[in-house]
């Protein structure tokens, strides 16, 4: 307004710097728009923090027990995921889309009666993750409140897998049950390392000028067997006096999680057309 193009530009770039996601109100002077059209603000990256709970529960391939028919690998008690997140924002809408984390949660072996009248097994597994997972992730909605979906896959390094089971046998002559207490075993070599999910979430991002807070709900399926090849522990013998055993069976995992993260952008000029 004071035919000083070189001070507007330099006020501009100052006010787009503090806030890139300014849009100028249709009512604003054409000289104040037009110098703010000769700016191109683009996000580059956004870096934070998630945190969330996580679900497991496991689907069977090949039952090694021979009670095949009356048994279930369930969601446990909840754990946790928590990490960092990364976003490299490829165009408005695609992102290209990291959450690195530390992963723990349970599952059990659920029977739905005492097998046979003669034992009660309750067994739970915890095992603990370090999760490499990349995506692609697609934004919608020209807004502040931007709802996505994004696909991909994870490498999961097991840190540690642990059981912990207790047995209940029947004595005749008590007529009762008699608890074993808790059996613990540490299971980490019969596992697969590293496990391979494939998987995707829904979620939403609401904008705060320089920051984004994000919610997200994830889903994956193991593509490995969770049980390594030849190392079944079908023995009838450790399954009446440990009270354990795996079978071939794949994890599928639920988790429910909530962010912050900081945008970092790149403002450019560029001529424009008169």
């Amino acid at each position: 307004m004071n035919d000083d193009i070189t001070g507007a530009e330099e006020t501009m770039h100052q006010l787009l710097k503090e806030f890139p996601q300014f849009k100028p109100d249709i009512n604003d002077p054409v000289d104040f728009q037009y110098i703010f059209h000769t700016f191109t603000v683009k996000r580059l990256i956004s870096v934070g923090i998630f945190a969330g709970s996580e679900t497991a529960w496991g689907i069977i391939t090949e039952p090694w027990s021979p009670f095949a028919d009356e048994y279930l690998y369930a969601p446990g008690f909840p754990g946790y995921a928590v990490g960092p997140q990364i976003n490299f924002h490829m165009t408005k809408n695609l992102v290209i889309n990291s959450q690195p984390a530390l992963s723990s949660y349970k599952f059990r072996i659920h029977y739905e009666s005492p097998i046979n009248g003669i034992l009660n097994l309750k067994q739970q597994e915890q095992q603990m993750l370090i999760e490499l997972p990349l995506n692609i992730q697609f934004e919608f909605l020209k807004s502040r409140v931007k709802p996505y979906f994004k696909l991909g896959g994870t490498v999961g390094l097991l840190i540690s897998s642990h059981t912990k089971s207790n047995i209940e046998r029947y004595d005749p002559n008590l007529d009762e049950f008699i608890p074993s207490g808790d059996i613990r075993n540490d299971n980490k070599e019969l596992r697969n390392n590293p496990i391979f999910f494939a998987g995707g979430g829904i979620g939403m991002n609401i904008e705060l000028n320089k920051s984004r807070f994000f919610v997200e709900i994830n889903y994956s399926q193991s593509l490995n067997e969770m049980l390594k090849k030849d190392a079944n522990r079908y023995d009838q013998s450790s399954l009446w006096t440990e009270g354990w055993f795996d079978s071939d069976f794949r994890i599928n995992k639920a988790s429910l999680r909530a962010g912050f993260v900081k945008s970092f952008y790149l403002i450019r000029t560029h001529k424009q057309d008169i």
